[in-house]
């Protein structure tokens, strides 16, 4: 599997891969420029020419994608610009079009994990020195699960279903 992407992600039945991969105008990625960035899914066992393409912006070629599952299933993908530190968060489920959570928010999000009903986000949105927020899927909605501090948040987790 040709990839460029630091960072790949599993389905939950382990029988697909998901991962983001530019395309090289030279043709070799040795290279170092990249554009166009995609995201892909991999079944396993395929060849991975017939990947199905999931989530691209062509009108913006410096994006790049960083995909993960959820532990409900479902696709995350966080994104930015070049080294902008605004971030887009797209949710996608399995048959429906990808939905963008950040929608002009212009702010970072790093996806820390989820379930069927809720994803959690580390964020400076709203929030200079950081702060911890979840996206609703129900109520469609966002609310805070902790608090932006006088001290910015250093590091944060979600590891087996628990936030730390």
């Amino acid at each position: 599997l040709h990839t460029t992407s630091p960072t790949v992600a599993w389905s939950l039945d382990s029988q697909t891969l998901y991962y983001s991969r530019p395309e090289t105008p030279s043709g070799d990625l040795a290279s170092g420029k990249v554009i166009n960035a995609k995201v892909y899914a991999h079944p396993l066992g395929q060849e991975q020419a017939s990947d199905q393409v999931l989530l691209a912006a062509s009108n913006e070629p410096d994006r790049w994608y960083r995909p993960a599952v959820t532990e409900g299933g479902d696709l995350v993908v966080t994104s930015a610009r070049g080294t902008s530190g605004s971030t887009d968060v797209y949710v996608l489920r399995s048959g429906s079009p990808a939905v963008n959570l950040t929608s002009g928010l212009a702010s970072s999000f790093v996806f820390l994990g989820g379930d069927s009903r809720t994803l959690t986000f580390e964020t400076d949105w709203k929030a200079p020195q950081r702060r911890l927020v979840a996206w609703d899927r129900e109520k469609k909605s966002w609310s805070e699960v902790v608090a932006e501090a006088r001290n910015s948040i250093a590091h944060s987790a979600w590891i087996g279903n628990r936030l730390l």
